[in-house]
């Protein structure tokens, strides 16, 4: 039998969890602020090295947004822009350009990502 509480719920849920993936994605973003030279210690000293920090932000980033651009329905026109910056900032930051990285980082982050649906 159809119950539309069944619609509505399963729409609550599809938006909660494209919340949780942008809030992990601005989270991870406004880390990635300090990559890869100024993370804060404690982050160096848990992933036992600079480089190895940089990998799993860059990481928790890219699966951040994997799993939150498929569900994003009104804010289509920045999906591509995201896209272009983050591969922008991860090639300016592998490249040894950090300010450029930065740069890009925060053109990612001041898109109010929390606030994307």
């Amino acid at each position: 039998m159809y119950d539309p509480a069944d619609n509505f719920q399963a729409g609550r849920s599809s938006m909660t969890r494209l919340a949780e993936h942008l809030a992990d994605l601005a989270g991870a973003v406004a880390t990635a602020a300090d990559a890869p030279d100024r993370y804060p210690e404690f982050l160096v000293e848990i992933f036992g090295g600079v480089q190895q920090a940089y990998e799993a932000n860059k990481a928790q980033i890219l699966e951040a947004w994997t799993s939150a651009r498929p569900n994003l329905k009104r804010d289509l026109d920045k999906v591509h822009l995201i896209d272009q910056r983050l591969e922008s900032a991860f090639a300016a930051f592998e490249g040894g350009d950090r300010e450029l990285g930065r740069t890009f980082i925060f053109e990612v982050y001041n898109l109010q990502l929390r606030k994307l649906r």
